[in-house]
């Protein structure tokens, strides 16, 4: 948005069509990473695939 926000409406909104939230692009963009990263993990379990963090030693 020209203003720098972005507006989202949450599953959970009691009217979805009018309850809005204002977010700067910056949180929009950690949140849909965190969101990512979050279903990445049981994606690659049902298909398994491991994960390369799974084998890396600890130092």
């Amino acid at each position: 948005m020209a203003d720098g926000l972005v507006y989202i409406s949450t599953p959970e909104s009691m009217y979805p069509a009018e309850d809005f939230i204002a977010m700067y692009t910056t949180d929009t963009r950690r949140i849909a990473m965190a969101l990512l990263a979050t279903a990445d993990r049981p994606d690659h379990v049902a298909a398994g695939i491991p994960r390369l963090e799974d084998h890396r030693p600890t130092p």
